[in-house]
Formats: structure tokens, sequence, C-alpha cells
């Protein structure tokens, strides 16, 4: 083999690591495994959030959440990543249905953190219910910000 064909082997090995690297550090769906939780912030303990949260393929079914409870749960991306989950919130005030977890590049970067569990990292999105409407954690700040306002029932 010739030095100038070495060279070009060598060259493609390295361009190859530098494109994986880059890729595994950009790429949202490296994570394996994600939680979305979802929690009532209304400080009164008459008032229960009812959720209804599903997916293409999986129904959760209504649940009645407490004050300062919540509901999560964890999976996986689907094959083509694309998996999705949305819920209706509802309560005496209001109800709303949105999107809880989408593949969306920039949901994923701003609206699901990044968290390490058993030395494996994960992401939740997390989601709560308060008067004026329906707050998430911002990936980036640790701030919640207010995403939805309830629509009238």
């Amino acid at each position: 083999m010739s030095n100038v064909a070495l060279l070009l082997v060598l060259a493609l090995c390295m361009s190859q690591l530098l494109i994986t690297n880059a890729w595994n550090t950009w790429n949202p769906f490296r994570h394996d495994n994600y939680t979305v939780h979802v929690q009532n912030w209304f400080g009164n303990e008459t008032i229960i959030l009812q959720a209804h949260c599903k997916s293409g393929d999986l129904d959760l079914g209504l649940q009645h959440i407490s004050m300062m409870e919540e509901i999560k749960w964890k999976f996986q991306l689907n094959f083509w990543a694309t998996t999705l989950y949305f819920c209706n919130l509802s309560w005496v005030g209001g109800h709303r249905t949105f999107d809880v977890f989408t593949t969306r590049r920039n949901f994923l970067r701003n609206k699901c953190a990044p968290s390490i569990n058993g030395g494996k990292e994960e992401r939740e999105c997390i989601w709560h219910a308060q008067y004026d409407g329906i707050y998430v954690l911002d990936a980036k700040t640790q701030a919640f910000l207010l995403q939805y306002k309830w629509e009238p029932r």
C-alpha cells in the first residue's frame, strides 16, 4: 500500500471518530431513559388535579393528583425517535391539553433537564399546575416557566 493510500485511510478513520464524537455530544436521542412528572402545585388540599395522559400506544388512564403530589412515568424512545406523550389536565377552574413530551430537538434541550440516576444519564421533563396555568422546568435556568394558561370549562 502506498503512503498516500495509507494517509487517506488514516484521515478517513480520524474524521469518522470526530464525526461520531460530535454526534454523541449533540445528539438529543442519546439518553436511554426519560421521565415525565406532572405535579399538583395548587397549594390547596381541596383542589384535586385530574390528569389523563397517553401516547399513541399507551393510555395511562385518568388519574387524580392531590396537593403537592405527582404522577410520573419512565420510558424510552421508540425505534423511529418519534415518541409523543400528551396530557389533558383539568380542575374546577379550567382544563388544558398539551404535549408533555415530544422529540423535537428544542423541546428536549429546553424542557427536559439531564439528571444522573444510578450512574446512567436520563432526562426529566417536569410540569406543574398552579392557579394561573401550567409550568415547565426550564432545563437551562432550572426555573419553572409558565407555558400554558388554563382554558375555561
